[in-house]
Order: structure tokens, then sequence, then C-alpha cells
């Protein structure tokens, strides 16, 4: 029967739902009435503007109730078939990526096991009905976890009559729910429209600009389930919503256009070689694969020999009239390095750097390679051929040794063990060649020296140049950092970094990179990445978009303490931004006066010299992020790697008709 006289209800009482805004949506009757609000979600990399706007909506709560999880969303949402709805124990079966599927299933045990500890004790739990309101994957979800909860602590589930025309079909498949025990109250417009402003005001509201609150809403007490297929009918009050498509639609739009752009990005990303072979497909229609194992250049102005590179196809593959990728200085440099060749009047013949099968057919003069590939072609190569290695990372055993020292220093901080996607491969090729280009500064080329072959230092040039930093606001951006790289997390410091700015909460941290390719990683450092105020994790991204152009003019420094580079491409990249950077020796950059080197990358070493960019005057900050941006663009440009690589092998052509003359 229905009973108005409710204070039963709310007797011991809490409620439960997903998202910032949900609690006044639905449940504004016993809002200020309940003893605890819990709120599940705040993060959402679909709309992740909402992030600082819902905790600063919390933080302007008008009740002391609410408690936040900080919970992330798994972005789906219209993902399930909601005309045939499909029930499963995680809430519905969705139609989403694989990885979003998973995310919806980790979530569901996830926010269970935090939902354990706080439902104890509680006599009546208000949360999300069984079809969603209006039809969300999310509620859904949290209905079944508060619903499976109920068996352990014995408390009353009390769901709202909330409904839509989308979430009709699955309704229905819940009406043996629905009984005659229910509460009707009030809602409390005054209240919901104070918290909804707030919302609004923090650009955090995510339902219809317009809507009006219903006179009253109707809570029912869940029931024991009967036969769903002995309900033919059910008497009970419903609230209708009419879920109008274009706004829905929209947020459904934007959720396909996310996983595209996931999909590109993922293409663009420097990863494994089944993307590049992708990649060579999709370029390359006109030619049989056995074809694209090598790419001829024929020279027409002279006839010096013939040069094969092992070194990165895949820009010698694009159509013409398609621009070069600019997702890591190798494409570029790969090209430059041909090219060289082609003015020196040599014909060259280009395979990729992880062709295990290709093995040479004619006599070369020169052999390009870098380290992976080299010394197992060298062996097939004619006795006379100068043997080149192109040497764009430490050696393997300095890499390695580091890298695991990293590992080792995370475990004991964190009780957890990671992998490295940078270690190096075991090879041979300094011990192969007669001669080496290296990139990278001192560092780098001193892990080599053993080998006492003659090394040729090459300035990395940059994916991207940006304007002069001149009219940039110093003062303003001073507490500002970044962090850039690529795969590698732990390899390139992050990890450090996160727990640096997690007690710096007066500096802000900008992180760009593929963080969620390294799930590990990810879950470990969950609670700063995403749920740490100062730090602000933005995922992987074009350098040279507008976004990434404008967080570079929003920040004074890139903080990169990697255990082993050879270059520092993500570093010279942010420099030609004007960052001063803060760096390891180990990242080998060169920085002069205008930035600094971190001697142990410790965690209280990065600290304190965050803390000390940050004090400098502005003045003083604007001499050192001209000097920088001076520096890079007279050392670390396509041009000056052109006109040092050509340099270098013309040195090396001269040393080497000497030594046999």
């Amino acid at each position: 029967m229905e009973d108005n006289h409710y204070s039963f209800a709310l007797d011991k009482s809490i409620i439960v739902v997903a998202h910032p805004d949900d609690e006044i949506l639905w449940f504004s009757s016993v809002l200020n009435q309940v003893d605890k609000v819990i709120i599940c979600y705040v993060y959402s990399e679909l709309f992740p503007d909402l992030r600082s706007g819902r905790i600063k909506s919390l933080k302007e709560y008008p009740l002391d109730s609410v408690v936040c999880l900080n919970c992330d969303e798994t972005n789906i949402f219209d993902d399930n078939n909601w005309i045939h709805p499909e029930i499963d124990i995680h809430g519905l079966s969705v139609r989403g990526t694989e990885a979003e599927g998973n995310a919806y299933k980790e979530n569901f045990f996830f926010i269970k096991d935090k939902l354990k500890t706080i439902l104890s004790g509680y006599e009546n739990v208000f949360t999300h009905n069984p079809w969603g309101e209006y039809g969300h994957e999310e509620h859904v979800q949290l209905f079944c976890i508060v619903r499976q909860l109920q068996e352990d602590f014995g408390y009353k589930v009390w769901f709202p009559n909330y409904c839509s025309n989308k979430s009709s079909p699955l309704m229905f498949k819940y009406l043996s729910l629905c009984g005659a025990d229910r509460i009707t109250l009030e809602t409390n417009r005054q209240l919901a429209a104070e918290i909804r402003d707030i919302y609004k005001k923090n650009n955090c509201w995510t339902w219809y600009s317009d809507w009006n609150w219903m006179n009253r809403e109707t809570f029912f007490n869940l029931q024991k389930a009967t036969n769903p297929d002995r309900i033919f009918g059910v008497g009970f009050p419903l609230n209708l919503i009419k879920v109008e498509p274009l706004e829905i639609d929209s947020r459904y739009l934007q959720s396909k256009l996310k996983r595209l752009k996931d999909f590109f990005h993922l293409v663009l990303r420097n990863s494994k070689k089944i993307i590049s072979r992708a990649i060579h497909r999709l370029y390359c229609s006109k030619h049989h694969r056995a074809q694209q194992e090598i790419v001829s250049i024929r020279c027409e102005t002279g006839n010096s020999g013939n040069v094969l590179i092992s070194y990165v196809l895949e820009p010698f593959l694009i159509k013409e009239g398609e621009p070069l990728s600019n997702r890591h200085t190798n494409h570029w440099e790969s090209m430059q390095i041909a090219k060289t060749f082609i003015e020196l009047g040599y014909n060259v013949d280009v395979v990729d750097y992880d062709n295990f099968k290709f093995v040479p057919t004619k006599k070369y003069d020169i052999f390009v390679s870098a380290r992976t590939n080299l010394q197992r072609i060298a062996g097939h190569l004619n006795e006379n051929c100068i043997k080149i290695a192109h040497l764009d990372m430490a050696h393997w055993i300095v890499n390695n040794a580091l890298a695991y020292q990293r590992l080792k220093s995370l475990q004991e901080r964190r009780c957890a063990t990671l992998g490295n996607i940078k270690f190096a491969e075991i090879n041979w090729a300094i011990e192969s060649a007669d001669y080496a280009t290296v990139l990278g500064n001192q560092f780098t080329i001193d892990t080599y020296r053993y080998a006492k072959k003659p090394l040729y230092r090459i300035p990395i040039s940059t994916c991207d140049q940006y304007p002069s930093p001149q009219d940039k606001d110093f003062e303003w951006c001073k507490r500002n950092f970044l962090w850039f790289g690529s795969g590698g997390l732990v390899h390139k410091g992050l990890d450090l970094v996160l727990e640096a700015f997690a007690d710096l909460p007066d500096h802000h941290l900008y992180v760009f990179g593929p963080i969620s390719d390294e799930k590990d990683f990810e879950n470990i450092y969950r609670q700063e990445l995403y749920h740490t105020e100062n730090i602000h994790t933005e995922g992987w991204i074009d350098v040279s978009s507008q976004s990434f152009i404008d967080k570079l003019n929003n920040c004074i420094a890139i903080i990169y303490p990697s255990c082993a580079e050879g270059g520092g491409g993500a570093v010279i990249n942010c420099m030609h931004a004007g960052l001063v950077p803060i760096v390891s020796y180990e990242a080998s950059v060169d920085v002069g006066s205008f930035g600094v080197v971190l001697k142990e990358s410790s965690i209280e070493e990065i600290k304190a010299s965050v803390r000390y960019v940050s004090s400098l005057p502005a003045e003083k900050l604007k001499i050192m992020s001209m000097d920088c941006w001076h520096f890079v663009n007279a050392q670390h440009t396509r041009e000056n790697f052109a006109i040092q690589y050509k340099k270098s092998i013309a040195e090396i052509l001269q040393s080497h008709a000497t030594s046999i003359s």
C-alpha cells in the first residue's frame, strides 16, 4: 500500500547515485532528509571539463551530507539496445568497444567494493531504478550493485518512479519489482534549483537546461521478484519523461566520435609495428605485400654507388600529397637520411628496421641501419661495404640496467611490480658497424665509447616549431608545469613526477602521453592521474594541435626525469615553445644555463626544482625561456639535422677513403 507517512523510510537512510545532479533530478524530495548522500562518479573521459566543474560544485554544495567516491565514468551511454534491452549481472549488456565493456564490468566490482564499507548499518537505501530513469547504463548498474549488497546487509531498497520513452521497454521487464509498498512526496524544487544553479555556474549541469521538476515523486520499496512472465500489468504512478532525440543523440554522437578519435590516435601513436603494417596496407594498396619490403630510389644526377638504409620505412610509403606523420622525429629523419645520399649521387634502397625477412641480393657501398637488424643484415653484405650504425637511444645494457632500477624503486614505494616497454633488445649494432651516428648528448655517446668506433653526434630534429614566447605572461604561468612523453611511463619518470606534484597542491601539472595504453601504471596511479585536483591528465595529443599549443603557452616548464634517452625528442619539442627544461642528465638534452639538470631524479629533488623555478622572477623566467627557444632553433631543427648529418657522412667517407689508401 502507498504510505505518505514516510518517516520510517528515512530512519538510518542514505542516497546512492551515479553522477552529480542525479541526486536532485530523481531524489530532491528526500535529499535534505537522509543521513548521507553518495555520488559515485566525477571524472568523464568523454567530457573532461566536467571534472573540475563537478569538484568545484561539490565544494560549494549547501548540504554537508554529500560524499563523492571519485570513480571514473566508463563512457558507456546508449550502448545498450534500448528497444530490446539485454540484462546481465553487471547491469546491461553493452555494445561498445571491448575496452569500454571491460571498464563497465570493472566499475561494477570497484563500486561494489567501495559501497561494502559504506552501506553497513543503514536501514534504507535510495538509489536508481532498474531501468535507469530515462535510460542510462550506469544508473542500471548501480541499482544492480545496491540490490546485490542488500543480501549482505538486509536494508530496504527504495527506487524512484521516473521513466522515459527510451527506457520503457526495460521497465516492463521489472514490473514484478514494483509493488504496492511505496511512498509519495512533494519534490523540493527550491533546494533542487539552488543546487542546479551551482552546477550550471561551474559548467557541469548535464540535464536539460529548461528542466522543470514535477510536483511529486514516488519511491517503490524493492519487492522480491516473482516470475516476470506472469506479470500482465501493475498499477502504479509514473513520472514520464520524453527524451528528446537531439539532446540525447548529440551525447551519443560525441561518444562515437570519441571512439573514432581514439582509433586515429592509436594509428598515429608510435607503437608496435602491427600499426605500421596496417599503415603500409593503407598507403600501398597498389602493391603486393612482397613488393612493400623494399623501396628503391634512383639518383638521376650521379652514380656514386648503392646505399642500403634499414630504418623507418613508413614515410616512404605515403601517397603523393599526403602529409608526413609528426608523431615522432624519426619519420622525417629517415627520409632525410635517404635524401642525403641521393644528393651525394647514390641510389638508395630502404627497408624497415624490423624487417627480419629481408636479405640483400646485390652489392652495396654503404649500409646505414638502426640498432635492430644491423648485425643480421651486415652478415649478408659484401666485405667492402661501409657499415654505419644510426643510434637513437643509449646502449641496451645501460638503458635496461637503469630501467630495472626505476622499476625496483617503484616496487619499493608502491608495493607493485610493473614491466617496461622501453627495454631495448639485445643487439651488437655498434660491434658490427664501422662508424656510428648518435642522437643525444654526451650521456648517450658515452654509452658506446667502449667499442672504440668513430662516433658522430647528430642533433635530433623536431616534429614542430612554435613562435617566440616573448609575449608570454610568465608571472601568470610560473606555477604550471608539463610532462610530455610517449610509451614507457616509468622509464620516462612520470611516476616520480606524479608523486611529487601530489605533494605540491599549489602547483599544477599537465600530463600528455598514452596513459591508457599502460593499464597497470594507470591503475597504480589512478588517484594521482584522475583524482588529484592540481594534476590534469590530458592523454595523447597531436603536437601541432591548437589545444597542445595553448597548453605550452600556459606552462613554464617541462619536467622529464627519464632514466635513459637518445636525444629527448619530447623535451626538444617543448623547448621549441620556450618551456624551461627540468630534466635528468640521462634525458640526454643540453640545457645550458636556461634549464635545470636533476642529479638524482628523486621525488624530493623534483619538488625542490619545481619550487625553485616557480620562485624565480618573471623577468628571469623570460630570459631563460628566450635563451631556450633560441638554442633549439639554432641546434634542433630539421635544417640543422640535414646539415650535420651530411657533414658527418662526408667526414666518414673521407676517413674511410684515407684508411684504405
